[in-house]
This record gives structure tokens, C-alpha cells and sequence, in this order.
């Protein structure tokens, strides 16, 4: 582009010249009609008189078109006009064809309508600068040969001016060719098709190696590469464009590459800083990047990062955070992992559509060294707005629908067994307890008193429930059971089906245990004060229920009224 701005602005200088050159022959036109009128009249030849011939030549007023001969001798004039042919020649005749040189003193002009070369070929001379056949040829070139203003024998640099010859088609799509000009039609192709810039890499690692043509004189800031990688990087890598020296190539302007930042086959861009390449193009392995599949999200010093498929086709989704692997979600059991805590701000919604035995919250540690663990631990701290607010710290329900005719199902709202083992040496345990279960009311701070009117610690509920007209027929019902279901080996030394600690704290009614109706059928009182022949039990008795306390008598001590207490 800079050698055709060069010859455009010769094509103007020599324009201009040219102009300046046909200025020049006016005025020598004038100066020649001018010194005609200054030569005594005498008769001419073919018959002119001086007057006839002041009349063909000197069409413009003495003022405007006579010029001054100053400079010019008697002895130059009377030689050069003194052949009456070639005054004849000059009178009336529209061509002046001078066999020697014209001078035109300094100041003075001279004007002419044409002035053609006398020899085809050669062209006329104007200061220096030739014009043949409408090209204008530069004084310095003098390399060219003009025929049929075709050039032969071209040659142009960027010190010498002259002409340049333009690329063919093929020579533009080459490239190769820096002596010729490409032409200005075919710029657009050249710049669309990145012609200059767009590489393919020649490397067989990630130090890659491009070469465009023409080649680069230096790297120098700015500078904007495309190529397509060969090879798939591995950690960072360089770029080394037309053996100049390999230099780094970061993203996010100064972070050096990870692995698969580049792809095999990706398209690469990057530019020179001054110092290395930085990327501009996606990363490889970021979403939408690179071409290929992405497959890892990592932050800058890589141990935090999603991945997919650490290994070839493992089918696995993995999230590090901090070089500890967190989540792990794949197709096969179990298909979600995560280690660590877990909080959860929201509705933990689990459904299962399951055909088989199923699990839907399985926690199985296997840990040494525990201290305190925790399967579940519901710790809500909730503030109630209004009245009526029920709260469960566990509730739900075990439906099953079985199926027509089928028989053998068991349902069950809670199971759990609490087990202790030894498996190496002796161990001992003070307690193992199935359930632990503590209703507590609590007033917690100054005037904050609190009133329930009924703390209970188990409640179990039994109902039956008949639909439309469904029936439900139970053959047994218990509110609890307390079963014991044996020992393969070992010792147990006491075993209380059921335990009831005694309560001294009421003020009222201290009732350990309590059967039946408004008036119970067994009672067994709490904070009980021994006496004689007395006991803590209370049985109902009679056709009207009476609660009469349980009582013995010594001998035959009974009197009347008391009643006796028969096993039958």
C-alpha cells in the first residue's frame, strides 16, 4: 500500500508538471506573435504582407498578447525568423515545428495549443520529466521501456521512485511475490481471508510454531495472530512466530496457561503485549470454548475447579474446592456424593418412584476415632407469629397402598435399633438406649414464664380408619409393646419390660401409671409415703366403678366394710 501512495503522488508531481509545461508553451506562443509584429513589413512569402500575417497570427490586442522581446538579440531573432519559408510556415499554419531549441527568458510564458512528439516512441521532454503517449515518466526512472504503454524491465524500491507492477491473481493469493504491488480490488479478499496473519502450527507440542508470509521483521505491540494448534497444551505454553523467539502465552492478560486451555485443532487467537501473547480466543476447556467439548472450570491456581470426566469416559461430574474434592455425581450407585457439611436453606424434597427395596436417606459412616456423632441432629430455633402454631422436630407418615390380595405387609411409622459392640477386646458401655425421647419446658429468661398443660414424653396413638366402604379389621391393637426378643448368648442380669421413675415434684395428683376411663381401672401413685398394710396401687371395684386403694390386712384382722382381694 505505501508503494502505491508513493507512485500516486508522483502521478500527481508529474500532472502538475505538465500543467506548468503547457503554461510555458502559451506564453511562448504569445512571445512568438509578439516578436512577429516587431519585424519590418516587407513582402512575404506566397504574397502575405505583414499586416495579413499580423491579422492570421496576432488575434489578441496589443496589450494582452504582444510580449516583451527583451532578452532576446536582433542577430537571435533575424536567425531565427529570417528563413521566409519558415516565417511562412509559422503564418496561418495551426502546427509549429521548430528543428532547434526554444528559450523563453525567465518571467516570460509562451502558449500553444498542442505539442506532439516528433518521433513516435520518444515523447516530448518538459523539464526533465517525459510524456509519451498520455504516461507520465518519472525523471529518476530510468529503468522502463515503453511499448504500447505496456512496462518492460520494471524495477522500483522503496528508495527509488517509479513505477510498480502489479500481482497477478494467482501471485496476490500466493503472497509470496513482495516485489509486486497487490492490486487495490483485491485488498478486501486479502484482509477477509486474514491472509497475513492466519497460520497453521508446524509444532508437535504446545511451544508452538507458525510461520506467515511475508515473515515479521520484529515482534512489535499489537501484532495479531490467528493458528490452528496441532497439539493440545499442558500447562503453559509459548508461541514463536517466524523463528523471532518463543514467547509465553497467558490469559486473562497475565495467567499462565492450564491444561487444555488449548485443544488439539483449536483456533488460537492472540496478541503481542510487548512482552508475550495474550489469548483472546475461549479457553478449550471453559463453556462454548475452543471448539471442542469443555470439560474443566478451574479458578487461577487450579485446586478449586468443576470437571467433567477426569478420566477418558468415566461419565462423572467432580467439584474440588481447595484441592479437596467435595461432590462427585455420576450414573452408577451411589449417583451423588458430597463430603463435608451440608446446609441447607430450604425444602430437602426427595421422591423416589422406587419398584424395589429402597432407601431414600442412607447415612453410613465408617469412622475411627469418634467422640461424639450425631446421625441427625434437628436443632430449629423458631419463633411463632399468631396462635395455634404447631412445630414437629420429626413427623411424617409411612403409607402403603398393597396390593389386591396380597398379604404379609408390615408398615412401620419408626424403627431403629441403638447397637453396641466389642470386636478386639473388652468393652463397656453404661448405657444403650433405643430411644431417648425428653419433653421439656423450659421459661428461659426474666418474665419469660411459660405454661403447658401437658408435658408428655411418649404418646402413642392407635386408630382405625374406614373409608367409603372400605372396612378395617384389626385383630390386635396396642398403644406399646414391649417385646423381648431373646438372646442367642450372653447374661443379662435384671430386665424391666417397663421402667417408671418416681416423680416427688407435683403439687397435685402423682400418678405413676394410669388405666381405663375418667375413673381408672389401675392406678399407681408417685411420691407414695409408705405406711402399714398400705400400697402405692389403686384398682377400680363394683358395679358403680369405685377407685379404692390397695391394701393388706394381717390374720384375720378384717372388719366390716373391708373387702378382700380374691385371685380366681
Amino acid at each position: 500500500m505505501a508503494e502505491l501512495e508513493d507512485l500516486q503522488r508522483q502521478i500527481e508531481e508529474l500532472q502538475r508538471q505538465a500543467d506548468e509545461l503547457q503554461r510555458q508553451t502559451d506564453a511562448v506562443r504569445v512571445l512568438a506573435e509578439d516578436a512577429h509584429d516587431r519585424i519590418p513589413a516587407r513582402k512575404m512569402t506566397g504574397g502575405a504582407s505583414k499586416e495579413r500575417h499580423h491579422h492570421d497570427l496576432g488575434k489578441h490586442s496589443p496589450a494582452s498578447a504582444h510580449g516583451d522581446l527583451t532578452g532576446v538579440t536582433s542577430a537571435q531573432h533575424h536567425t531565427k525568423y529570417a528563413d521566409a519559408d519558415a516565417i511562412s510556415a509559422v503564418e496561418g499554419e495551426a502546427t509549429l515545428d521548430l528543428a532547434g531549441d526554444v528559450t523563453i527568458a525567465v518571467g516570460k510564458s509562451i502558449a500553444v495549443d498542442t505539442i506532439s512528439e516528433k518521433s513516435s516512441g520518444v515523447g516530448v521532454i518538459v523539464d526533465g520529466v517525459t510524456l509519451i503517449d498520455g504516461v507520465v515518466i518519472a525523471p529518476v526512472d530510468t529503468g522502463h521501456t515503453i511499448t504500447t504503454q505496456l512496462l518492460s524491465s520494471a524495477t522500483s524500491s522503496t528508495t527509488v521512485k517509479g513505477h510498480a507492477e502489479l500481482a497477478t491473481t494467482a501471485e496476490t493469493t500466493t503472497g509470496t511475490d513482495t516485489s509486486r504491488v497487490i492490486p487495490v480490488s483485491a485488498l478486501p479478499s486479502q484482509i477477509q481471508d486474514n491472509k497475513y496473519v492466519f497460520v497453521a502450527d508446524t509444532a508437535s507440542d504446545d511451544d508452538y510454531l507458525i510461520a506467515p508470509s511475508p515473515a515479521i521483521a520484529a515482534y512489535a505491540t499489537g501484532q495479531m495472530f490467528h493458528f490452528t494448534a496441532q497439539t493440545v497444551n499442558t500447562g503453559a505454553a509459548t508461541l514463536n512466530v517466524n523463528s523471532k523467539g518463543a514467547k509465553a502465552i497467558l490469559k486473562e492478560h497475565d495467567v499462565a496457561l492450564a491444561n487444555g486451555d488449548i485443544e488439539a485443532g483449536q483456533i488460537v487467537t492472540v496478541i503481542y503485549d510487548g512482552t508475550q501473547f495474550q489469548m483472546q480466543s475461549l479457553l478449550g476447556n471453559a463453556p462454548g470454548g475452543g471448539g471442542g467439548t469443555p470439560t474443566l472450570i478451574e479458578d487461577a491456581d487450579q485446586n478449586t475447579k468443576v470437571q467433567v470426566e477426569e478420566s477418558a469416559d468415566e461419565n462423572k461430574v467432580r467439584m474440588d474446592v481447595e484441592g479437596t474434592q467435595r461432590f462427585v455425581l455420576q450414573t452408577a450407585d451411589p449417583h451423588f456424593t458430597l463430603t463435608g457439611n451440608v446446609d441447607i436453606d430450604g425444602l430437602l424434597d426427595m421422591q423416589e418412584n422406587a419398584t424395589a427395596s429402597s432407601t431414600q436417606i442412607n447415612i453410613a459412616p465408617t469412622t475411627t476415632g469418634v467422640t461424639a456423632w450425631n446421625g441427625i441432629d434437628i436443632n430449629p430455633s423458631l419463633t411463632t407469629t399468631g396462635n395455634g402454631v404447631v412445630c414437629h422436630g420429626v413427623a411424617g407418615q409411612a403409607i402403603t397402598v398393597g396390593a389386591s390380595a396380597s398379604t404379609g405387609h408390615k408398615t412401620r411409622g419408626l424403627i431403629f435399633i441403638a447397637q453396641a459392640r466389642a470386636v478386639s477386646s473388652a468393652v463397656t458401655y453404661s448405657e444403650v438406649t433405643g430411644a431417648d425421647i425428653t419433653a421439656k419446658a423450659a421459661g428461659l429468661i426474666t418474665s419469660g414464664d411459660i405454661t403447658v398443660t401437658a408435658l408428655i414424653g411418649i404418646k402413642a396413638k392407635t386408630e382405625t380408619q374406614e373409608v367409603a366402604s372400605g372396612t378395617a379389621t384389626v385383630t390386635t391393637m396396642k398403644g406399646i409393646e414391649v417385646a423381648v426378643s431373646g438372646t442367642d448368648s450372653g447374661t443379662v442380669t435384671d430386665y424391666f419390660g417397663i421402667h417408671i421413675d418416681d416423680y416427688t415434684q407435683p403439687s397435685g395428683d402423682n400418678f405413676l401409671i394410669e388405666c381405663g376411663p375418667a375413673t381408672p381401672y389401675f392406678r399407681v401413685v408417685g411420691n407414695f409415703t409408705a405406711a402399714a398394710n398400705a400400697t402405692a396401687v389403686y384398682i377400680s371395684e363394683g358395679a358403680t366403678p369405685t377407685l379404692r386403694q390397695l391394701k393388706t390386712k394381717a390374720g384375720d384382722t378384717l372388719g366390716a366394710g373391708d373387702l378382700a382381694c380374691v385371685l380366681v
